[in-house]
């Protein structure tokens, strides 16, 4: 029987004196669609959209994610947030030491790009990026108040950043493309590939524990 493979990597268990989980780190280089959702905040007119696919052709490293932006008219914008799904922080203790990076590459410009997280059901975004049609790698490290809200959100709607603390909702992590183009001439499109998406953090042991009994159950399954 062909068993299925499962291309998330969680690097846990670096361990500090008296075996304290010191960081944990979460990639993805394959970009399964099934492992991710797309979300978009859009301001000014409406009619903008996005869409998400999987480039079989080699990315940076493996696969990689396909967004593209179309704004229908002048006034108008898109941001699409991509969250990944199977592993994040469980917020049983603060999370400290966020640090995210993803290699991108603009196909058609006006997509700029930054970093996102998920929690509760709402988005935060960091970091504004211009891209060139080469690789490039971006890195930040974060804390929570270098989270905005994403375009188009009320404020009124959600706290103006996500909450780090302990025995806050659980995060997931990912990453946002925004069209900045905002064409006057009745829409355009923006596009760009992401791909080598890292995350590492420090959390709880118990956290940790979740991460890599996920990672780890699923790897024995495919043996």
């Amino acid at each position: 029987m062909r068993q299925a493979s499962f291309p998330i990597v969680v690097l846990g268990a670096l361990l500090a004196s008296g075996g304290r989980a010191s960081a944990a780190l979460i990639t993805d280089n394959t970009f399964d669609l099934a492992n991710w959702s797309l979300s978009d905040a859009t301001y000014g007119s409406p009619g903008s959209y996005s869409s998400a696919s999987v480039d079989g052709s080699p990315g940076f490293e493996g696969n990689a994610r396909v967004i593209q932006n179309y704004t229908a008219d002048n006034g108008s914008g898109i941001n699409s947030i991509s969250i990944f799904l199977p592993q994040g922080w469980d917020g049983s203790e603060p999370l400290e030491q966020l640090t995210m990076s993803i290699h991108a590459r603009i196909l058609y410009s006006g997509q700029q790009l930054g970093f996102a997280v998920e929690q509760g059901g709402r988005f935060w975004i960091a970091g504004l990026f211009s891209n060139t049609a080469s690789w490039e790698l971006y890195t930040m490290a974060l804390t929570a108040t270098d989270f905005m809200l994403p375009f188009g959100v009320d404020p009124a709607s959600q706290a103006a950043h996500p909450d780090f603390a302990a025995g806050a909702a659980p995060i997931r992590f990912g990453f946002h493309a925004t069209n900045t183009t905002l064409p006057n001439w009745g829409g355009g499109y923006a596009m760009g590939r992401y791909s080598a998406f890292s995350v590492s953090f420090v959390p709880a042991p118990g956290a940790l524990a979740v991460l890599g009994g996920l990672a780890l159950g699923r790897r024995r399954r495919t043996r």
